[in-house]
This record gives structure tokens, C-alpha cells and sequence, in this order.
């Protein structure tokens, strides 16, 4: 009896340990194979929307008459953008100008939804925002500038 309740729980301990260390490692972006194999899933343009809208709602105190309304110009923006980027017509000229004014499109209408107050609050937030794509992209610029790159030579 001993024996078994022993062999019992000895089973039990080996199969919780198997199962621990063999892990997707997709899944835990931790590990090391993880990130090497760690895929982007893209997000819905209803869920950028919806993190948009969180955020601005934050940053700008909004009413709920105004959220009802940025909801939708997220929405339309991010459903525009998601179109332009999954159908390129092959000139990136062409795609980024209907990308830029798909999005000036958005923001002059975002713009004409806020207060005074809001508007400023905006305008800042969007700068902050600029100058942080800019210090992103000078980082992966000069991550990618290590030696041996064309950059060194």
C-alpha cells in the first residue's frame, strides 16, 4: 500500500515537472526561444480604436457626448488605415499620402470636438507623442549601426 500511494505520488510530481519545463515557449515572452519566435498578432481596428480612445480619454478629460463621437472617428480612422496597409497599390508614394491624409483627416475632426482646454491639451499630447516616435526611431537607427554595418565603413 505504501508502495503504491509512493509510486502514486511519485508519477504525479513527474508529470507536474514534465509539464513545467515544456512549456510553449511562444507563449511566455520571457524566455529566450520565446522572443526569438514571438510573432506580432495583429489587433483588430475596433481594438486600436478602443485603446485610442481609452488613452484620449485620459489624457483629455472627455464628456460622454464626445466620446460617442471620437468613437467613431477612431473607428473610421483605424478601419482606413488597416484597409490601406492590408491593399498597398504598390506605389509607397501614393500610400503614404492617403495614410497622411486619412490621418489629418481624423485629427482636424478630433480637433473640432474639443473645448478650448482640450485642444491645448491635445496639441501638446501629439508633440510629446512626435518627439517620442523620434527618439524611438534614432534608437533603432543606431541599434542598428554596430560594427561591421555599412554605417562604420
Amino acid at each position: 500500500m505504501k508502495q503504491l500511494l509512493f509510486l502514486l505520488i511519485f508519477s504525479t510530481a513527474a508529470a507536474f515537472s514534465v509539464t513545467a519545463q515544456s512549456g510553449d515557449s511562444a507563449s511566455n515572452p520571457g524566455s529566450a526561444a520565446g522572443a526569438a519566435t514571438m510573432v506580432k498578432r495583429p489587433v483588430s481596428p475596433a481594438q486600436r480604436a478602443a485603446r485610442q480612445l481609452t488613452m484620449l480619454q485620459k489624457k483629455l478629460n472627455l464628456n460622454h457626448d464626445q466620446v460617442i463621437k471620437l468613437r467613431m472617428i477612431l473607428l473610421h480612422l483605424n478601419v482606413s488605415l488597416d484597409s490601406l496597409r492590408s491593399n498597398p497599390s504598390g506605389d509607397k508614394k501614393a500610400d503614404n499620402k492617403a495614410r497622411r491624409a486619412v490621418m489629418q483627416d481624423a485629427d482636424v475632426q478630433t480637433y473640432a470636438l474639443l473645448t478650448t482646454d482640450q485642444q491645448a491639451a491635445y496639441t501638446q499630447w501629439k508633440q510629446e507623442m512626435q518627439t517620442k516616435r523620434r527618439l524611438h526611431r534614432a534608437a533603432r537607427q543606431g541599434a542598428g549601426a554596430g560594427p561591421g554595418s555599412p554605417q562604420d565603413q
